[in-house]
C-alpha cells in the first residue's frame, strides 16, 4: 500500500509491488520472533525503487523521494 500511494496509483490495481523488488519472506524473517520467541533486535532495511527510498521497520514502512 506504501508503495502505491506514493506513486499515487489504485491500491487495488496498482502494478508496483514490494514483491517484485524484495522477497517478502526473507522480509518477514528479518523481523520475526527468534525460534525461542525472543523478539528481535530493532532495525531497518532500506533500499531504492525508481525515484523513491523504501525504508522498513518492523511496526511500519515509509516511502520517500531519494535526494
Amino acid at each position: 500500500m506504501a508503495l502505491a500511494q506514493y506513486f499515487g496509483d489504485d491500491v487495488t490495481a496498482t502494478s508496483t509491488r514490494l514483491y517484485d523488488y524484495i522477497d517478502p519472506d526473507a522480509l518477514d524473517s528479518l523481523f520475526a520472533e527468534t525460534n525461542r520467541g525472543a523478539r528481535r533486535p530493532t532495525g531497518t532495511v532500506e533500499f531504492e525503487i525508481d525515484d523513491a527510498v523504501v525504508t522498513i521497520r518492523s511496526d511500519r514502512i515509509d516511502v520517500c523521494p531519494t535526494k
